[in-house]
């Protein structure tokens, strides 16, 4: 060998390679992402995230099966969706307050209703198995649907731009975005001259949407007239205006977490866990979950929200009408 030869651990020697970084195999295609490649199918659907629930995380290399059972119809009918985790979270708005026609002032406080401008969230996630086939069944069937019917109405088209994605331009891939939206609708104000534009905020609307209508117009989008539902789409259907759920600071509780005060610190432990049901395999992830979620009595069925909706709606109404008689 000579000054600057590389001598492998197998013994193959690269001649001047001194200075270099030693030559790598050619990373091969995944013959899995070609076949799906072939038969055009569309995995805009599959996006992987990384937040800790009941299940394994799942990755890109996992899209072959779980495109595989996604798709199957008899799999999904037959699916036992896992409880979804709640979260409450609270954010602040930084807004803009007239306080006279020459003063104004931006802050987090309301100094005329003496209120904080904070604003509590509700928010529910579900399984990432469970996620991926929302996602599926959402993307690729529903949603073309969906488009076919607002194209036969090009102005109702335009008019609605919520939950669908709206080319800037025919011939681009990317969708408009929020700014875009609002961008038309003050060219739309400067073509009319003399307008009047209404804003509405329809509070908490999908948590008191009819159940019963959605279901009707759903089966309507896949085509059944009478209303019912393929076994599939209603386990889905099921899943979401039947869910239970488990309070996320009584998981942290369990795990000993809720203890840890730096949210950072948290994460990092909880991302080292990376699942709230203890065991390396299916099964014993699943014994785990029965054991410790449903036996240890964390399961919540979906009328325990439907209360905590309820007395947040007083407090409202209490605030808007405080000289109610009965």
């Amino acid at each position: 060998m000579g000054k600057g030869d590389l001598k492998t651990r197998k013994g193959k020697i690269f001649i001047g390679s001194y200075g270099k970084s030693r030559p790598r195999k050619r990373r091969k295609y995944s013959t899995i992402t070609k076949d799906l490649a072939d038969r055009h199918v569309d995995l805009a659907w599959f996006k992987p995230k990384s937040y800790i629930h009941f299940g394994k995380q799942l990755k890109r290399r996992d899209k072959h099966w779980v495109y595989k059972f996604v798709s199957n119809t008899t799999k999904v009918a037959s699916y036992h969706f896992y409880p979804l985790i709640y979260r409450k979270l609270s954010q602040r708005k930084y807004k803009k307050f007239v306080e006279n026609v020459e003063k104004f002032y931006r802050s987090h406080y309301d100094k005329v209703k003496k209120e904080s401008t904070e604003k509590e969230r509700h928010i529910f996630f579900a399984t990432h198995l469970d996620s991926m086939i929302y996602s599926y069944y959402a993307k690729s069937i529903l949603a073309p649907k969906y488009e076919a019917i607002l194209q036969e109405d090009s102005e109702l088209a335009k008019a609605i731009c919520a939950y669908r994605k709206v080319k800037i331009k025919k011939n681009t891939v990317k969708g408009k975005s929020n700014i875009h939206f609002a961008k038309d609708v003050f060219e739309e104000v400067k073509k009319r001259k003399n307008c009047v534009a209404l804003a509405f905020d329809i509070t908490k609307f999908f948590d008191n949407l009819n159940h019963n209508y959605l279901k009707s117009v759903w089966a309507k989008l896949m085509g059944n007239d009478n209303g019912y539902l393929d076994d599939d789409h209603f386990n889905i259907y099921k899943s979401l205006t039947q869910f239970s759920f488990v309070e996320e600071n009584d998981l942290l509780n369990e795990t000993d977490l809720i203890q840890i005060q730096n949210k950072k610190k948290q994460r990092k432990r909880l991302q080292k866990i990376g699942c709230y049901c203890k065991g390396k395999t299916n099964k014993k992830r699943n014994k785990d979950f029965r054991e410790r979620i449903c036996g240890g009595g964390l399961l919540k069925p979906h009328t325990e929200y439907e209360k905590k909706l309820l007395k947040e709606w007083a407090k409202v109404f209490l605030k808007v009408f405080p000289l109610v008689l009965f």
